[in-house]
């Protein structure tokens, strides 16, 4: 049986620090969301076994909502600012991002995935 170090560490991200093209996660998994201090923050669990921490953004709550699964594999990248074209945000600047699920994964009712609460059985 192989055995894989965790932490309960949380590395977060500033948007506005970031560098458009970094990758925020790289093959994550998805643990769901939570209420931070700042509103709903999306969590992952990094392949060395941190937790990897990413605020609220409405381009990348709807992707994960829409594509991933809690226990998938995820990447995420930022790709800066852009002007959302239409809607009742139109000419505003919003933050991008590029997620990449794992198409092999298959949600069952007995996969079980780390929180930064104890485990979660789905």
């Amino acid at each position: 049986m192989a055995f894989q170090k965790v932490s309960l560490s949380k590395t977060f991200h500033k948007y506005t620090q970031t560098e458009p093209g970094t990758v925020l996660v790289n093959e994550g998994v998805y643990l769901g969301t939570e209420e931070g201090k700042y509103g709903i923050e999306h969590l992952f669990k990094s392949p060395n076994g941190g937790i990897i921490v990413l605020n609220k953004a409405g381009g990348l709550c709807k992707k994960l909502e829409k594509f991933a699964s809690i226990g998938q594999k995820v990447s995420v990248t930022f790709q800066g600012k852009k002007l959302i074209p239409s809607g009742r945000f139109a000419g505003k600047e919003c933050y991008d991002f590029d997620v990449s699920v794992d198409d092999s994964f298959t949600p069952t009712a007995t996969t079980t995935v780390a929180s930064t609460d104890g485990d979660i059985t789905l």
